[in-house]
């Protein structure tokens, strides 16, 4: 990158802490790129600065450079189960000149492959921070993860989270089940104001949730839960009262089989302790399933029992998917 005012030369290695490596060889460093606004060229005047945290090195720098930029490949699925992958040659791009910011992460260390998930997550930690204190200006937009290889010219992409669709239902596109949704509509907008609003904040919550993953999403998802059914309180009984009601079950029965008491009290574990949970798929399924069965009772439609199918139908116990709580 280049400075205004002078020619700087570096190289990824000069700006990566020696001590994260022993080695040169077998070794790789992830960089995080975020444009930055209202950084003019003279806050930056002597070329990059550098902030170290535990794991991570923060890299404030004014000019321009090449990165590798994963928005200009379309992944395309075909229904033959394809995946179809447009615009590589694209993939070469300049940073115009302006101010970023960089993070460093170590990945592969000394021939030991990288934890990607792991990566991402201090990554994110990293940033929350920086923008809890000087706001979002400091990294206003996200533009690559790129990885490194120490020693060589090689550069790769780390790309964002790609969902496969093959394994997922296809869609009812009906009249007569797209009308069903309408009406779901119709009755949330029927319900006193401060239900329908709640309710719709829910479905927020719900459509952030979808498009996320892990813990993230499980969180989302609880949130959106509990806007749904547990006003005023965190109480599940308005949750398992909903379900019960709408699996003419008891409420003891519900608690034995849809453990809706331990996943609130994985939530509980994650937001108050601190709890590093590993969430699988079938979980988020699960939950966005109680979701949907809840929502079906509170607004009068007739319920899908989508919770019941994915434990009867697909044969998961809720007590396998839900981390066992220490």
């Amino acid at each position: 990158m280049t400075d205004p005012k002078q020619t700087l030369t570096f190289t990824i290695e000069d700006l990566t802490p020696s001590k994260w490596f022993k080695q040169a060889e077998g070794s790789s460093v992830w960089v995080a790129g975020y444009n930055m606004h209202k950084v003019p060229s003279s806050t930056i005047p002597a070329g990059p600065q550098f902030v170290d945290f535990d794991a991570i090195r923060a890299v404030f720098i004014y000019g321009s450079g090449p990165y590798l930029d994963t928005k200009a490949v379309n992944t395309q699925f075909s229904d033959e189960g394809l995946i179809i992958v447009q615009g590589i040659s694209q993939i070469e791009s300049q940073l115009p000149e302006g101010a970023y910011l960089l993070l460093l992460a170590p990945f592969d260390i000394e021939g030991k492959l990288g934890d990607e998930l792991a990566v991402r997550q201090r990554l994110s930690e990293v940033i929350g921070l920086l923008v809890a204190f000087e706001g979002r200006n400091i990294a206003f937009r996200h533009l690559f993860d790129n990885i490194h290889e120490l020693g060589k010219p090689e550069r790769s992409v780390i790309s964002p989270t790609i969902d496969l669709p093959f394994n997922l239902p296809a869609p009812n596109l009906s009249q007569s089940r797209l009308q069903s949704i309408v009406e779901t509509d119709k009755r949330i907008s029927e319900q006193a104001e401060a239900v329908s609003n709640r309710i719709r904040l829910s479905l927020r919550w719900f459509e952030a949730a979808t498009y996320d993953s892990d813990v993230d999403a499980f969180l989302k998802y609880w949130i959106a839960l509990e806007t749904l059914a547990m006003p005023n309180t965190t109480n599940i009984q308005p949750v398992n009262e909903s379900l019960a009601a709408a699996y003419n079950r008891s409420m003891q029965e519900v608690g034995q089989v849809y453990h809706i008491g331990r996943l609130s009290d994985l939530r509980n574990r994650i937001v108050h302790d601190g709890l590093i949970a590993s969430i699988s798929s079938p979980l988020l399924d699960y939950v966005a399933a109680v979701y949907t069965d809840v929502l079906s009772q509170i607004v009068g439609t007739p319920c899908e029992m989508k919770a019941h199918k994915i434990i009867t139908e697909q044969g998961i116990d809720p007590l396998t998917i839900i981390p066992a709580i220490q």
